[in-house]
């Protein structure tokens, strides 16, 4: 999940090949959600909105649920908001 994380935060190729890994590994669903959220807040951060839609799109994400931690859910909402206001 870090290797996935630290990738987005620069976001390098590898990116969604790191995340798609992710499906593989015995964890919670709900870890899993909110590696992925911080995975799409931390593409945004790092300038590539693109990356973060197909992240969203590929992983059927949404809207971030309540089950997610606090910050992260609170992050990834405001990201949404400039997902929603920028191009594309």
């Amino acid at each position: 999940a870090e290797a996935a994380l630290e990738a987005a935060r620069v976001a390098a190729p590898e990116t969604p090949l790191r995340f798609a890994a992710l499906a593989s590994r015995a964890a919670p669903e709900a870890e899993r959600r909110d590696v992925l959220w911080r995975g799409v807040i931390e593409l945004v951060n790092a300038g590539a909105p693109e990356h973060a839609r197909a992240l969203m799109q590929a992983e059927g994400l949404a809207e971030p649920g309540p089950d997610l931690p606090h910050v992260t859910r609170r992050d990834a909402l405001i990201v949404l908001g400039q997902l929603a206001l920028g191009p594309g």
